[in-house]
């Protein structure tokens, strides 16, 4: 065996020889007793400790729910977070914690939620609720303000967005900017006076009233002087036609054949057909189960062409009077066989359709015809 223990120092030169198989000078010994010793050597696993691994958890901070800045009503927002401290959780421990903001160009919606309870209370930032266009209330909101701000000074939305981002306070979209510029707009040139007196809740000053009248009049002399110029060239201003309400558009057009049969003899046969489409409950069930297959059953178009779809009353019942009559009758009497590639596809998978739906839903589905009224039979109802 190699030698050992050459560069030991003196401490290590002292345990070395209390050990039976080196000598006092810290050489290994060959000899039985060393064999022995080593023969003999053992640990108890357990007298040794338990290991223990340290981890190093790193945490990335959560994001902020809210930031940068928020343009505040202050006497509404103090008054609602001073309502938070009226909440009694029946846990006496609760507190409520900021969970979602909401917002809608300048103005939030911030929703509390209770620890204990989960009682949800919302506030906002305005006491005007958003969205809201500027014609349909009375207080203007914080967006509709900014707009009006920042149109006063003939800037846009580019120049609105940029001065908010130098205040680091959430903008409105350019959509939203436009659609609340062109609300605006549609109040003419009296749109001063309107949101002035909507802001303030008092008269408009004398001088805005009398820069609205003056924009008024301008705006009724270049109208006035334009018409005269198409006037002097010989273009002369079309007025629009009033709908005139006659007979023949309540018929099938002027065109349409007529009956070859007298008119006492013509109602005597009307209420002939209405009559035999009456149905008793027994008639309701029948008509239902042999129309079953619906576009696959003979039975099923020729009781579907004597009825009137609900999809079909709707339109005839909404028809203006002065609308003609005969472009209705022509669909309803006439109908083409629409068809596509994703119709057929789902005529075709309609079977596996239905089976999976049982399935998943765990219930059974049964075929259906034609469904009818017993009041009014002329109507029907179809159901997929």
């Amino acid at each position: 065996m190699r030698q050992a223990g050459l560069d030991f120092k003196g401490e290590q030169r002292q345990s070395a020889a209390c050990t039976p198989c080196l000598d006092d000078s810290g050489f290994a010994r060959e000899d039985d007793a060393t064999s022995e010793y080593w023969d003999n050597f053992g640990i108890v696993e357990e007298s040794l400790p338990g290991l223990s691994l340290e981890t190093s958890v790193t945490t990335q901070p959560e994001e902020p729910i809210i930031t940068g800045r928020r343009v505040v009503s202050l006497a509404h927002f103090v008054n609602a977070v001073r309502s938070l401290d009226d909440h009694s959780c029946p846990k006496l421990t609760g507190r409520f914690a900021l969970v979602k903001e909401r917002r809608v160009g300048l103005w939030s919606e911030l929703t509390f939620t209770c620890s204990e309870c989960q009682e949800i209370r919302k506030l906002t930032t305005d006491p005007v609720t958003e969205p809201t266009s500027l014609t349909d209330k009375a207080n203007v909101g914080v967006n509709d303000a900014a707009v009006w701000a920042f149109m006063s000074i003939g800037s846009g939305h580019s120049q609105f967005e940029e001065a908010m981002a130098v205040m680091e306070i959430s903008v409105m979209s350019k959509g939203a900017f436009l659609r609340r510029d062109e609300s605006l707009g549609k109040l003419g040139p009296q749109w001063h006076c309107t949101t002035s007196k909507a802001v303030t809740c008092k008269s408009p000053a004398a001088v805005l009233k009398c820069y609205a009248s003056k924009k008024t009049a301008q705006k009724a002399n270049k109208e006035s002087l334009r018409r005269k110029l198409f006037e002097e060239n010989g273009h002369q201003q079309h007025k629009r036609k009033e709908s005139t309400v006659n007979d023949s558009m309540i018929h099938y057009g002027p065109n349409c054949q007529q009956p070859d049969m007298p008119p006492e003899q013509y109602a005597e046969k009307e209420r002939a057909v209405l009559a035999s489409l009456q149905v008793n409950e027994k008639q309701q069930m029948e008509i239902e189960k042999a129309t079953r297959g619906q576009a696959d059953n003979p039975t099923w178009h020729f009781e579907r062409n004597m009825r009137l779809t609900a999809s079909n009353f709707y339109v005839v019942c909404r028809r203006r009077e002065w609308t003609p009559c005969d472009t209705l009758v022509k669909t309803l009497l006439y109908k083409k066989n629409f068809t596509s590639a994703a119709l057929e596809h789902g005529r075709q998978q309609e079977r596996v359709a239905l089976r999976l739906y049982e399935q998943e839903m765990e219930t059974a589905v049964q075929p259906c015809g034609l469904f009818t009224q017993s009041t009014d039979s002329w109507r029907r109802r179809q159901t997929d």
